[in-house]
C-alpha cells in the first residue's frame, strides 16, 4: 500500500520560534504605561496625533515581523501541499472514471425499475387516462431507491388504487350534492376525500 513517508526528521520540523518576547514585553509595558492615563486637550491634540502615529508605527512593525515569519514557516508547507495536491489529482482521474461508470450503472437500474413499475401500474390501472403513474400525488420517487423492493412498490400502488377507487365510489354513489363535479375534480387532484369534501 502506498503511503506518504515524511523524510524530514520530526525534530527538523519547526516546533517553536524563539525571540526576545520577555524583553519586548517588559520594554513595551514600561514605555506604554505613560500613555494609559494621558488626556489630550485642544492645545495638546497635535501631540496626541503624533503619539498615536508612533504607536501605530510600532504596532505595524510588530505585525510586519509576524507576517514575515509566518510566510517563512508556510513556505515549505505550501511546496509540500502543491505536491500532495498533484498526487491527489492523479488519484482523482481514475476515481472519476469509475464513479461515472457506477452512476451510469445505477441510473440504468433505476430506469429498468421505473419501466417495471410503470408496466405494473398500467396492468392494474382501472382509471385509464383519468389517472396516470406520473400524477404528482401518485408517483413516489422513493420507489426507485435500491433499498425499496419491487414487491413493496407494487403493494403501495395497489393500496393507492384501492384508496382512489373507494374515494370515487363514495363521491359517485353515496354523495348527494350539487357540488359533486367539483368534489370529484378536487379528489382526483389530491386523492384526499376529506379535503375534497371540505
Amino acid at each position: 500500500m502506498l503511503e506518504v513517508k515524511i523524510l524530514t526528521p520530526q525534530d527538523k520540523f519547526l516546533t517553536a520560534i524563539e525571540f526576545n518576547y520577555d524583553e519586548l514585553k517588559q520594554g513595551l509595558q514600561q514605555n506604554l504605561e505613560k500613555y494609559e492615563n494621558l488626556v489630550f486637550t485642544e492645545e495638546t491634540m497635535k501631540e496626541g496625533k503624533e503619539t498615536r502615529a508612533k504607536l501605530n508605527k510600532l504596532k505595524k512593525a510588530l505585525d510586519d515581523k509576524r507576517k514575515d515569519i509566518k510566510k517563512q514557516c508556510l513556505e515549505p508547507y505550501e511546496k509540500f501541499e502543491t505536491k500532495i495536491n498533484e498526487l491527489i489529482g492523479l488519484v482523482d482521474k481514475p476515481t472519476l472514471a469509475i464513479d461515472n461508470q457506477i452512476k451510469a450503472y445505477e441510473e440504468a437500474l433505476k430506469e429498468a425499475k421505473r419501466t417495471e413499475i410503470i408496466n405494473y401500474f398500467n396492468s392494474k390501472n382501472p382509471f385509464g387516462e383519468l389517472i396516470t403513474i406520473d400524477h404528482p400525488k401518485f408517483w413516489d420517487e422513493k420507489w426507485l431507491n435500491t433499498t425499496k423492493k419491487i414487491k413493496d412498490v407494487e403493494f403501495e400502488i395497489d393500496t393507492k388504487i384501492d384508496l382512489i377507487e373507494k374515494g370515487l365510489e363514495n363521491i359517485d354513489i353515496n354523495l348527494q350534492s350539487e357540488f359533486k363535479p367539483q368534489i370529484r375534480d378536487t379528489f382526483l387532484k389530491t386523492f384526499d376525500l376529506n379535503l375534497a369534501l371540505a
